[in-house]
């Protein structure tokens, strides 16, 4: 029998991205992504809170937690150094390649981890995180992009599922 787990998506979903997002976002709208992605900036980015408590939560339900984000791999340690210093659980951390698309990245990285274990749902903010999970054929739990509010519903659908 294989370990339940579940994979979170980072930013926007236990990462409040939303004034990175505005410092990346030229005149005409346009996201800078070599700026949002910036690892100074990715560093100062504040937990949400009730994410990490919901997740803390999780672990201790037995579900390994996966951390799956679309930053560049580039970014693995920033990652690491952010999730510890917030005191996040641990758990694996699965960043995409350069040039890879997200929801294809997604897909495949579930697809081969499911070699490993059972995994049940996923948490996201965005329209790709639910397509992937979809995909990948495990549950879609959408949040609030950078809200605290919205954690409560996902534990509570959450103690559903496990």
């Amino acid at each position: 029998m294989k370990p339940h787990a579940c994979v979170i998506d980072i930013d926007g979903t236990i990462a409040d991205e939303s004034l990175r997002r505005r410092r990346a976002t030229d005149r005409d709208g346009d996201i800078n992504w070599r700026k949002y992605f910036r690892e100074d900036i990715v560093l100062e980015d504040p937990p949400i809170e009730k994410a990490r408590d919901v997740l803390r939560w999780i672990k201790e339900q037995g579900c390994r937690i996966i951390y799956l984000s679309s930053r560049d791999d580039k970014l693995t340690k920033t990652t690491k150094d952010w999730l510890i210093k917030h005191g996040f659980p641990g758990g694996d951390l699965k960043h995409r390649k350069k040039y890879q698309k997200t929801t294809e990245f997604k897909i495949c990285t579930i697809k081969s981890l499911q070699k490993r274990y059972d995994i049940i749902f996923g948490i996201g903010d965005r329209d790709g995180d639910i397509e992937a999970y979809r995909a990948a054929g495990i549950i879609p739990l959408r949040v609030v992009t950078n809200q605290e509010e919205d954690w409560d519903r996902i534990q509570h659908e959450i103690q559903k599922i496990i």
